[in-house]
């Protein structure tokens, strides 16, 4: 799932973009919709299948942002896939790495509980789950990545 980063920014190429996949079918050249303010695009967007018929599901309006990020210039969203169980595990074997150059220092428990309220006051803290509590949904955080003092926060938190 996709989510635009700013929407009052206006990105590379004038504004933002959305291609109506069933018109790119019938008449390519029909398909392109542009414009400054994503929130008025996206009102272009849905006028435009209700004319023409087109369904507008449930999930429309994230099917509609998706399409946005895939179709306009720059670097305009940010994906909210949770990390892989892959990825999850190269943070903690980096972070692992990193506190092994540190000599193994922690931090205080004044310092973890600091950390704690400020991923737990995050929009992606997911809370402290599986083996080794897994807390960030963004960046795949383990909890125990806290404790260690050479780690940060991917998303600079903390």
């Amino acid at each position: 799932m996709n989510t635009i980063k700013n929407e009052t920014l206006v990105p590379q190429g004038g504004g933002f973009v959305y291609v109506d996949p069933d018109t790119l079918l019938r008449d390519p050249e029909k398909a392109t919709f542009k414009h400054c303010r994503v929130d008025i695009l996206m009102g272009i967007a849905k006028n435009h299948r209700k004319i023409n018929n087109y369904p507008i599901g449930a999930h429309w309006n994230q099917e509609f942002i998706d399409n946005v990020c895939a179709n306009t210039l720059g670097d305009v969203c940010t994906s909210d896939e949770p990390p892989s169980l892959l990825q999850r595990a190269k943070t903690l074997a980096s972070a692992i790495g990193d506190a092994a150059r540190d000599g193994f220092r922690t931090r205080s428990a004044e310092e973890v509980q600091k950390i704690t309220e400020i991923c737990q006051g995050c929009q992606y803290y997911g809370g402290a789950k599986g083996l080794l509590g897994v807390a960030c949904l963004k960046c795949g955080c383990f909890k125990i990545k806290f404790h260690i003092q050479s780690s940060h926060c991917p998303i600079d938190k903390w």
